[in-house]
């Protein structure tokens, strides 16, 4: 009877503590199913405290915080914890020293979120989204943060002015891509973030490329031969100043197309000049990267002076040459290679086309043709189609304003209409509205003379001036993993950015 009793109690206890346990797992199962249910499985969740920062993401998405402490330079910043929430993770990270500091999260096959740390607030992102988004709808200023600051489309690389590069077998060159204009958290701070950038082999295999991060690479030259590639990068998502904002994909109109040669068959010496009687700056050396040929027509048209080249050739078919040394080259919008031989050496140059359309009003604001214009009326004249090729590139190239009352005065950059040559040359500028959207600076207005007529022709050329503080042309292609100070010593620089074929209007 007591063994039964004894049995009967232990039986009881048994009960007991598996009850307590099943409890105890009900009860963390109900704890982390309400801790998960406050956050969504597909979705980036950041809370901003004052002391620290939460961010809260699926287990299969990448996060990394940084801050800025050179330009182009960052300093990796781990987190002060880290724990599973379900099928999330949550990171917390210092907030007490907010400035200059920068997250980034990616998901494959999602636009890549990024971001400027804020002093409060909780914020909630769906990772859903494609890579290559270019929405035209998105080009609009407004839509994005500092007014005009971000919104162009094109990249600078430091592959060289004709987008060549020529290797040794094993040789490492050391990539670097930027976004034109930048995403800065301020036109002070200068706090930067790129989106991620993707090189899509077009044919060859003479070299190896290796990424580094979203936009660095090294190319490694492997075998001789030429390998051909696009550089193109993906949209992006910035939270700045509380809101989120989407800035576009590369346009496929400037996605980058390079080539990079291995062997001793090649060289990069060769120099191209546009041959003109217009540009004051005619003997300076083309460069891919700044100078876009401008056109009407179906199609553009140069005279380039190419000292040393016996062909040019452009997708196998020979430019015309003109004289010693002069070639005519046609240009299409958008990317045109072209192959130079020189001997028994050859050099690769990118150069890039864009047709432009030009409006023509007369005094009463009306779109008119030159028959409806006559001596004596006050024109408008609004040039589309123009690119932002001078970015605002911290410690670098900074496009000035336009003070023309200062001591020191500074024009900006703007669009000049030319009529005439020589002493009797004529130049009227632009109408002067923004500093770093300044393809913007492009309507011209002035009265109408006869002479500004040619045999019944509304004949005038077209320049692009720039005028900018910081460095030369192309001295972004001497960032390297030191990055930039702050430039206190900047000077200003002008110049002509660009090519424009003669306007002739009937």
């Amino acid at each position: 009877m007591e063994k039964s009793i004894k049995n009967r109690g232990v039986l009881l206890k048994m009960v007991l503590a598996t009850m307590v346990c099943v409890l105890i797992v009900a009860t963390l199962i109900a704890f982390v199913g309400c801790a998960n249910g406050n956050y969504d499985n597909n979705s980036l969740t950041i809370e901003f405290g004052k002391k620290q920062t939460k961010f809260t993401l699926p287990k299969d998405v990448l996060i990394r915080v940084e801050k800025q402490t050179k330009y182009y330079v960052f300093e990796n910043i781990q987190p002060k914890s880290k724990k599973v929430i379900g099928d999330l993770i949550q990171y917390v990270y210092d907030n007490t020293d907010s400035n200059k500091k920068v997250f980034r999260v990616e998901k494959d096959g999602s636009i890549t979120k990024a971001g400027y740390f804020e002093e409060q607030g909780k914020f909630e992102i769906s990772l859903d989204g494609k890579q290559n988004v270019y929405k035209r709808e998105n080009y609009i200023t407004n839509n994005l943060p500092r007014g005009l600051s971000g919104v162009e489309d094109l990249m600078l690389t430091n592959i060289g002015n004709n987008y060549f590069k020529v290797l040794d077998i094993d040789e490492k060159f050391a990539l670097n891509l930027y976004r034109n204009n930048m995403i800065i958290d301020s036109a002070t701070g200068n706090v930067q973030i790129e989106p991620k950038f993707e090189i899509e082999v077009m044919h060859g295999d003479s070299v190896r490329i290796e990424r580094k991060r979203e936009n660095k690479f090294d190319v490694v030259g492997v075998k001789s031969g030429v390998t051909q590639v696009k550089i193109k990068y993906q949209a992006i998502e910035v939270l700045s100043g509380g809101k989120w904002f989407c800035y576009n994909a590369s346009s496929e109109n400037r996605e980058v197309i390079a080539n990079f040669a291995v062997g001793e068959d090649f060289v990069e010496d060769v120099d191209i000049k546009l041959v003109s009687d217009l540009y004051e700056s005619k003997n300076k050396v083309f460069d891919s990267e700044f100078d876009t040929i401008y056109y009407t027509g179906e199609k553009g048209n140069i005279k380039a002076q190419i000292n040393g080249a016996s062909s040019v050739l452009c997708q196998g078919k020979a430019a015309t040459k003109i004289s010693e040394n002069v070639f005519d080259l046609q240009i299409k919008s958008g990317y045109n290679v072209f192959e130079i031989v020189k001997g028994d050496k050859r050099q690769f140059v990118t150069i890039y086309g864009a047709k432009i359309s030009i409006d023509i009003q007369n005094e009463n604001g009306e779109i008119t043709s030159d028959n409806k214009i006559q001596v004596g009326d006050n024109i408008k004249i609004k040039v589309n189609g123009i690119y932002n090729t001078l970015p605002k590139m911290s410690g670098v190239y900074n496009p000035t304003q336009q003070y023309l009352s200062s001591a020191t005065p500074t024009y900006g950059c703007k669009l000049q209409v030319v009529f005439g040559n020589g002493e009797e040359k004529t130049i009227i500028d632009a109408k002067y509205i923004s500093q770093y959207y300044y393809k913007e600076n492009s309507e011209i207005e002035f009265e109408m003379k006869s002479e500004y007529l040619q045999n019944g022709k509304f004949m005038f050329d077209l320049q692009f001036y720039a005028k900018w503080w910081g460095e030369n042309l192309g001295a972004h292609r001497d960032i390297n993993d030191s990055g930039v100070q702050t430039n206190m010593d900047a000077k200003l620089y002008d110049g002509y950015i660009g090519f424009f074929e003669q306007i002739s209007i009937e």
